[in-house]
């Protein structure tokens, strides 16, 4: 983890960048324990950034 996210969680009422939780979602899509096909890796990284551009209303099934 790095020292900024470490800075930011001591802090309860700081939020994390979206930069920051890109990064972690990433972290998170590479590690051994997240055992996913491209496929499942592909929508995490999808409805991540579209939550993150503010668009998670507009996920829908048809969308997905």
């Amino acid at each position: 983890m790095s020292q900024k996210l470490r800075t930011k969680a001591s802090d309860p009422h700081s939020a994390p960048t979206h930069k920051e939780i890109k990064a972690e979602v990433e972290k998170i899509s590479a590690s051994a324990e997240f055992h996913a096909s491209k496929q499942q890796h592909d929508f995490l990284i999808f409805v991540v950034s579209e939550t993150l551009k503010g668009r998670s209303a507009d996920l829908k099934g048809y969308l997905v």
